[in-house]
């Protein structure tokens, strides 16, 4: 699994994205969301047409990383109709790995915790 520790942020590219594309490729649909000075540490993530992978694009001290996973049976919940690409949290990665919605109605609400003594 991604060590997600270091990323300051998570982007789902929209529409459908042609697999076959590459570290290059993908940059370049990654430079449309942010400029690459400012992808360090950021996760940009493509899905393809059939819904049964998707390509994950980091960027880290010193090079890219490319991450693919392809389903063997079912399909990836990707956002349908967005308008433009969408920033999500790790929690939301998560779901999304595991083959659930970005989207969770039911799901509680992540509140930070203040302790007082």
């Amino acid at each position: 699994m991604i060590d997600l520790k270091d990323i300051e942020g998570i982007y789902l590219y929209k529409g459908n994205t042609d697999m076959r594309m590459g570290i290059f490729g993908l940059s370049a649909l990654a430079q449309t969301i942010i400029p690459v000075n400012d992808m360090r540490h950021r996760l940009f993530i493509f899905c393809g047409k059939s819904k049964k992978s998707v390509k994950i694009l980091e960027l880290d001290y010193d090079g890219w990383w490319l991450y693919q996973k392809r389903l063997i049976n079912g399909k990836y919940v990707w956002l349908k109709n967005m308008d433009e690409n969408t920033m999500i949290d790790k929690r939301q990665l998560q779901w999304l790995l595991d083959g659930l919605s970005v989207v969770q109605k039911y799901a509680h609400k992540e509140e930070k915790i203040t302790v007082t003594y």
